[in-house]
């Protein structure tokens, strides 16, 4: 701009040096532009190689591993290796790994820069941090290229995928339960024998002996005629079912596409399921969301938990965009996650609109939508004509901008919260299931069961009496009810005024813990017991409801503690 502006006050003012050295310099740019984009476009890859490994205590995971497992807070050391095209030589070459939605790098940093050099490789590293439940999505890396002196750039995105598990931290159960049940001194109804080790009197199978089992076990002829201990294991008769009630709905997911309370939810049902099959238990699940349920049949052992852990994550990992966010919000949200994973296909030369379109805010969404559909009509190999029908069915493209976001994470996508009479409505019709799920359990129960119910805590007065109604039908059948809850948190205040602020956020908790006082009042009346979710004795508690059910103690409706 300074160079052409000075050519043309030299012709202006007649002086042929200034014009000539302003034209020289236009000249060089003109020829640097045409040289950067000779050597940017005919390099078909930004780098010849390119590896991501991943460390975990000193032992690595190649690129290569598409499938990789982690725990939900976690940290993990990420480190890449990249060796830039040879015609590249030269330029600068910007380079950011683009993190899964829920990642925060804590040490290190994901982007780095460097001049390529011909047959060079660099390599940068940093931590990962990863604080959500479900399948995450590593797409690869944002690449920008300049020349030496800035003048010049040119996107690109670099394909490197990896697919992430992110488990839940589970509860590891060392000493707190029986490896063996004792005799159930309860009242048994219909027939319970089944091939499980227990403490009946019917022969199952006979393996070695362990360390603690009893000496009346051992089987004394066997052991003599092998030359080592034998212990004998004896059929259960009457085992302790469980069901666990997991709260997925709408409401749990406020705060996608980062950490929401449904992580925290799922990773106590995957700690709670682990606690009880390691006792050699069976266990359902049943996974309500609103008014839709996902019923898990009994099962047992690792296979049982990995099934459980396998639908837990399914209906996590399947809300990526928080539920209140706007149309218009997320037709932006998506064009700038596209802008950024594929700047080539809203490239004007490729994708052109009408210029007028761009200085009314209005033309400005129009054109966004226009670019968009065209962009996910060519990503999803829809049929000709479909970018039209994207352009003016709104339902349509919040669908498909849906399901572009879930597959490409974005950490621009506001933390939209649904409006409070739509969360209102969705936390009745939870409830509802929730209660008529625990009904159709007790009425098709063999034995006293436990039934532990993971939810929010109902805070209106007809959540609280329809729970109990379920409740006290339960504990009439001699079943253990649990209720483990998170404290509902305040909402947001739009007061400027500090002290009052302060004065209402402490009348709005002093209003939930009376509340809260009340919900346990009443379900301890009952017979139930109820926990939060930051309860430190919450495994001791569940322990405790097991060995009640086993022992047959506390059978009678009202008991407390």
């Amino acid at each position: 701009m300074i160079a052409g502006a000075g050519f043309v006050a030299a012709i202006v003012l007649r002086h042929e040096p200034v014009a000539l050295a302003a034209l020289t310099v236009l000249f060089w740019v003109w020829l640097e532009w045409l040289v950067f984009q000779w050597r940017v476009l005919t390099a078909d890859e930004v780098f010849q190689s390119i590896h991501r490994k991943w460390w975990d205590e000193g032992a690595a995971h190649a690129s290569g591993q598409r499938s990789l497992v982690r725990r939900v807070d976690d940290v993990t050391s990420v480190q890449l290796q990249a060796t830039p095209h040879r015609r590249l030589a030269g330029l600068r070459i910007w380079v950011e790994d683009v993190l899964p939605a829920g990642g925060v790098a804590v040490g290190g940093s994901p982007r780095a820069v460097s001049d390529a050099r011909a047959g060079t490789a660099w390599t940068w590293s940093y931590l990962l941090l990863l604080r959500r439940l479900g399948r995450l999505t590593m797409p690869g890396l944002h690449v920008r290229v300049t020349d030496g002196a800035g003048l010049f750039e040119h996107h690109r995105f670099v394909p490197l995928r990896q697919e992430l598990t992110v488990l839940p931290l589970l509860v590891r159960p060392e000493t707190t339960v029986s490896v063996l049940k004792q005799n159930n001194a309860q009242l048994t109804l219909g027939q319970h024998r089944f091939q499980r080790p227990g403490g009946a009197g019917e022969l199952l199978s006979i393996r070695d002996y362990l360390p603690g089992d009893p000496p009346k076990t051992i089987a004394w002829k066997v052991s003599a005629r092998l030359g080592r201990l034998m212990s004998c294991e004896y059929e259960r008769e009457t085992p302790v079912r469980s069901t666990i009630i997991t709260d997925l709905s709408l409401y749990q997911f406020v705060g996608r596409p980062g950490p929401a309370p449904a992580d925290r939810v799922a990773g106590i049902a995957g700690s709670i399921a682990r606690l009880l099959l390691a006792d050699r238990d069976p266990v359902a699940s049943l996974i309500v969301s609103g008014s839709n349920t996902n019923w898990l049949p009994h099962g047992f052992g690792e296979r049982q938990l990995t099934r459980l852990l396998h639908t837990l994550l399914t209906h996590v990992g399947g809300h990526s965009v928080p539920p209140g966010i706007v149309f218009e919000d997320l037709v932006e949200v998506t064009w700038a996650t596209c802008l950024h994973h594929y700047p080539e296909l809203l490239d004007p030369r490729v994708n052109p609109q009408l210029g007028w379109l761009r200085f009314t805010r209005s033309g400005r969404r129009r054109r966004q939508r226009r670019q968009l559909a065209m962009a996910l009509a060519h990503l999803q190999q829809s049929p000709p004509g479909y970018e039209h029908r994207l352009v003016e069915d709104r339902q349509e493209l919040s669908f498909a901008c849906r399901q572009f976001l879930a597959d490409h994470p974005s950490d621009w996508i506001p933390l939209g919260v649904p409006p409070a009479q739509r969360l209102a409505s969705a936390r009745h019709a939870t409830l509802d299931t929730i209660c008529r799920s625990l009904v159709r359990g007790v009425a098709r129960a063999k034995d006293n069961e436990l039934f532990v119910v993971i939810t929010a805590a109902p805070v209106y007065l007809d959540e609280v009496d329809k729970l109990e109604e379920a409740v006290r039908l339960a504990r009439a059948a001699y079943h253990r009810v649990m209720l483990l809850y998170g404290v509902p948190e305040p909402d947001e205040l739009q007061v400027a005024d500090p002290a009052a602020r302060r004065i209402l956020l402490e009348e709005r908790q002093r209003e939930t813990e009376q509340s809260m006082s009340q919900l346990r009042e009443r379900m301890g009346r009952v017979g139930a017991k109820v926990a939060t979710f930051s309860d430190a004795r919450l495994v001791s508690r569940i322990v405790a409801e097991v060995e009640l059910l086993r022992s047959g103690r506390g059978r009678s409706v009202g008991t407390r503690g």
